[in-house]
């Protein structure tokens, strides 16, 4: 696998384009003269999937939850 980048505008490609394609077609399309190789961290680069930012929601408790939580919070000072 080699990775190419477009140095010349075509109907398909957009300049400066990178793509990963096996050795054959690679040497192809450099040959060409629309194509020139380039670093896989360059293409990486360009590929790299940004992942969604997750924000958590407080999960706000039931009625009978607090009810609980406010019975032990009161048996505590009790005991005390």
């Amino acid at each position: 696998m080699k990775c190419i980048k477009a140095i010349r505008v075509n109907k398909n490609v957009e300049l400066g384009e990178i793509k990963r394609v096996n050795d054959a077609e690679a040497e192809l399309k450099v040959n060409g003269g629309f194509w020139t190789y380039t670093s896989k961290s360059e293409y990486k680069k360009t590929v790299k999937v940004e992942v969604p930012v997750v924000t958590e929601t407080k999960v706000e408790k039931t009625i009978s939850e607090k009810q609980r939580d406010s019975k032990k919070k009161n048996n505590k000072k009790v005991s005390k």
